[in-house]
């Protein structure tokens, strides 16, 4: 689980395809939108300021959660079940106060391309909305993106109200499983594990 509203890598500017920009004194953040891109995208270093897009709105209240929901993650959703007869719920996290986040975005990559897609006003509320997990293609990655409220406890992550994950105090070691505090400072490091 990383708590940030950076990406995991740097768009070059003119490249974004349909996501949308707040341009404002060349911040470039992504207000809403998608993207395919080659993986070249992954390899985008050294770009000017002006042309780097790696920001996804927030507001003062608001902070990003990206979950790696891959095959080899411990909150994977490879493999469940999205037929017709029995369809599974949508990824969720939760509060400890019972709030339920959807995701209102994912971060896919494969063997040839990179996805991006981010739609704070359109949740994600169906797993058939969401790329297709394989266990026999490891190259596939998936974080979902969740817009969680400022300065609550995260309790776990689900789908439906089934938790595939609990979440732990950042900095708490040992088995027992804990709430995970989203503050305005103190984020743990990109890329910290729960």
């Amino acid at each position: 689980m990383r708590i940030t509203e950076m990406l995991p890598f740097v768009i070059q500017k003119g490249q974004h395809g349909n996501l949308e920009l707040d341009e404002e004194n060349n911040k470039n953040i992504i207000l809403t939108g998608d993207a395919t891109m080659g993986l070249e995208v992954l390899q985008n270093r050294g770009l000017e300021k002006p042309i780097q897009i790696q920001r996804l709105l927030t507001t003062p209240d608001t902070i990003i959660v990206q979950v790696d929901v891959s095959a080899a993650s411990k909150m994977s959703i490879a493999g469940q079940v999205r037929g017709q007869q029995r369809p599974e719920p949508p990824p969720a996290l939760f509060d400890t106060n019972g709030t339920k986040y959807e995701p209102v975005g994912y971060i896919y990559q494969d063997e040839t391309k990179v996805v991006v897609s981010f739609k704070p006003g359109e949740p994600i509320t169906s797993m058939t909305q969401l790329p297709n997990l394989s266990r026999s293609r490891p190259a596939q990655k998936l974080s979902l993106i969740f817009r969680c409220s400022r300065n609550v406890n995260l309790k776990h992550f689900g789908l439906g109200n089934k938790a595939l994950g609990h979440l732990r105090p950042a900095g708490a070691a040992g088995p027992e499983p804990g709430p995970r505090r989203l503050s305005g400072t103190g984020f743990p490091a990109r890329g910290a594990a729960p």
